[in-house]
């Protein structure tokens, strides 16, 4: 398609632009034929890759996960409730009792770590939150209804604090390195990874409006960071703090540390969890699986994602 070209813009019947390798036209003697692949649009049972940075700006362009829309959000929420049980106490579907106040709650709460040391602390925990086995409540917040109940929770407690840390796989170049997917899998990851974000940045909205403090965690060059969402809560009283893992004690099975950027986000000042690395020495690699002790067969990304001691410490003593 060169404007020079005799073979794709001469008014004779060789032209041609169908690209198939077998055409006589498209690999003759003309710049077609120094191609080394075949053009040809992406169909939906295709297998491909995607980058994080364009399904940001997909989720960008449709306006959810966005602090503007939070009215909107919120009504959808209640609707939910009303769907479910008009006159009804979320406290009592959990076996608490009506009126309890929560000094801290824990949602995506993974080894539910954090929570256990925030109670070691003194302070009074909800129940940790997420679809593992392990968690005290154990909920799968990729459905609107289980969002809903979880949300009334919130409000019905009146937690002081709220920690997220949806899941990220979604949001980093890690996970992305030899996935290849149809377009309709790209889609169904999208439209989970944004649940979970969406109602993680209207959970923390809420909690700000009604005085009440929030955080959440990613990596910190995770693409959740240039979500709308996230910028539009910036733009208000959070502001976000980059912290080095190895420098709160994560180190592989080897002893090696571990360097991890992570970031936390929340109307709090957290400036004192900004701690940057200072090992000296050469750090492991988060990729493969632990090869040794009580961890082994798991992937690493998956055991470097669980907090270290020597951060939940130091976040409990933030908290309360």
């Amino acid at each position: 398609f060169l404007l020079g070209c005799e073979v794709c813009f001469a008014a004779q019947p060789a032209v041609c632009s169908c690209f198939l390798l077998t055409c006589p036209v498209c690999t003759g003697e003309s710049h077609l034929s120094k191609q080394r692949f075949v053009v040809r649009k992406v169909l939906k049972t295709d297998k491909y890759k995607r980058t994080v940075q364009a399904d940001v700006n997909l989720i960008n362009q449709s306006g959810r996960a966005c602090v503007s829309n939070h009215g909107n959000y919120v009504r959808s929420l209640k609707s939910q409730l009303l769907n479910m049980r008009p006159s009804w106490s979320a406290m009592q579907e959990i076996g608490r009792d009506i009126g309890e106040r929560w000094d801290f709650m824990e949602i995506f709460s993974g080894c539910s770590r954090l929570s256990k040391e925030v109670a070691k602390f003194g302070g009074k925990c909800g129940p940790a939150v997420d679809c593992l086995p392990s968690a005290e409540l154990r909920l799968d917040l990729s459905t609107p209804s289980t969002r809903a109940l979880l949300w009334q929770l919130v409000k019905e407690s009146r937690v002081r604090w709220i920690h997220l840390g949806f899941p990220c796989t979604f949001f980093i170049n890690l996970g992305r390195c030899t996935a290849l997917r149809t377009h309709t899998q790209w889609e169904e990851l999208r439209e989970t990874a944004l649940g979970h974000m969406e109602f993680s940045i209207h959970l923390l909205r809420e909690q700000e409006t009604e005085g009440r403090d929030g955080s959440m965690e990613q990596p910190r060059n995770a693409g959740s960071w240039r979500c709308r969402g996230w910028t539009e809560l910036e733009n208000s009283s959070f502001q976000k703090y980059i912290y080095d893992s190895c420098a709160f004690g994560l180190c592989d099975e080897y002893g090696r540390p571990l360097q991890k950027p992570g970031a936390l986000g929340s109307n709090r000042d957290l400036s004192t969890m900004e701690r940057q690395c200072c090992c000296g020495v050469p750090h492991g690699r988060v990729e493969g699986s632990v090869q040794q002790g009580p961890e082994k067969g798991r992937r690493r990304s998956e055991v470097a994602g669980q907090y270290t001691l020597a951060f939940c410490q130091a976040f409990a003593r933030e908290i309360l």
